[in-house]
């Protein structure tokens, strides 16, 4: 059950819209709160869906919001993180829609500056690069970077957009993108997913872009904590996740289908197998690999696409493609894994 918020009587909608879910978040949710609403561009909303809490998360919510009139808070059972995002959207009055995790930083002009990036180059979709931070120590880990162009357009590069990386909490999109994605309208019933739901509301925007900007300062501090927070995936949640991205390729043009192949391939035979890897027995991957080899060569197949761009990302796209032909992409990950345990950083 949804309680809707009482929204304040504002003559002039916000322009931007950042929708926060958040479940038992108590422990960091006043930081990302305090971050979100210093904002250095004020005409925004933060709609925080509290998505069925037991620890104090409702009460901080609901203080914040007596006090801040731009934070709006939705209180709902427990429908997962792919139905409270959804709610948010349903609720939101911007032109243009960002999105935060509550456990996440962003930086004071996180806003601003991916709108005038957005608006200086006419786009549709604004991201920006952003720090992976280690959740325990604050130590940095990475600084993961946009490609090193201006812009870039779908329809003339689809594998450098499959290759951004599909996380909502860096980007600024346009709502009449948004509210013209099929996911967003709910023209497809399948079951939720539970894991990679970013990737598959970005996936459907992809034929409403016409232009991505990128900012290439590291606007945003998304913290990682890989012995606490990694969730398993299993086979279901993958082919459920297909599913979906099946339903988006069908809606999709033909000259962008190659954008959904390749981001099934960088999820569902890169991302997914890199989890089994750590999570699961040695006869559940293989057999995990004999159904995404089948399912990429039938519903995918145009995930061997040449890429326009030569950006790093592309080019690391093309040796997982020529591992994963080979089969030899499972050993290359498990080889990734121990030189990261042994050096204490993340190569990818």
């Amino acid at each position: 059950m949804v309680k809707s918020p009482t929204m304040p009587d504002d003559t002039s909608d916000p322009t931007v819209s950042v929708i926060l879910p958040v479940r038992n978040g108590e422990s960091q949710l006043e930081a990302c709160l305090d971050a979100l609403l210093a904002q250095t561009y004020d005409s925004m909303e933060v709609i925080a869906i509290d998505d069925g809490s037991t620890d104090a998360t409702p009460a901080i919510l609901d203080k914040r919001m007596v006090e801040d009139s731009r934070l709006h808070v939705i209180h709902q059972t427990q429908a997962g993180v792919w139905a409270a995002r959804l709610t948010g959207i349903s609720m939101a009055k911007g032109k243009w829609l960002s999105a935060c995790d509550a456990d996440d930083i962003p930086h004071p002009e996180l806003i601003s500056k991916l709108l005038n990036s957005a608006e200086s180059n006419n786009a549709q979709m604004a991201v920006c690069s952003y720090q992976r931070l280690d959740a325990h120590t604050g130590a940095l880990v990475a600084v993961e970077s946009v490609p090193r162009t201006a812009t870039l357009k779908p329809d003339k590069d689809p594998v450098g957009f499959a290759c951004i990386n599909a996380a909502l909490w860096n980007k600024l999109v346009h709502m009449d993108v948004v509210r013209s994605s099929l996911v967003v309208k709910g023209a497809a019933h399948q079951d939720k997913p539970r894991l990679m739901e970013d990737m598959v509301l970005l996936a459907s925007f992809v034929t409403h872009v016409e232009t991505v900007s990128f900012v290439h300062e590291p606007l945003y501090d998304y913290f990682v904590s890989p012995t606490s927070s990694m969730r398993t995936l299993t086979v279901e949640d993958a082919q459920t996740v297909a599913r979906w991205l099946k339903i988006v390729r069908s809606g999709t043009e033909d000259r962008l289908k190659a954008c959904l192949d390749v981001m099934a391939f960088l999820h569902l035979g890169v991302a997914a197998l890199d989890n089994m890897a750590r999570t699961t027995s040695r006869r559940q991957i293989h057999s995990y690999l004999r159904w995404v080899r089948g399912v990429m060569r039938r519903d995918f197949p145009r995930y061997t696409a040449p890429a326009t761009s030569t950006d790093g990302y592309i080019k690391k796209l093309r040796i997982a493609r020529r591992l994963f032909q080979v089969d030899l992409l499972l050993p290359a990950i498990r080889v990734l894994g121990v030189v990261n345990r042994l050096t204490h950083r993340e190569v990818t």
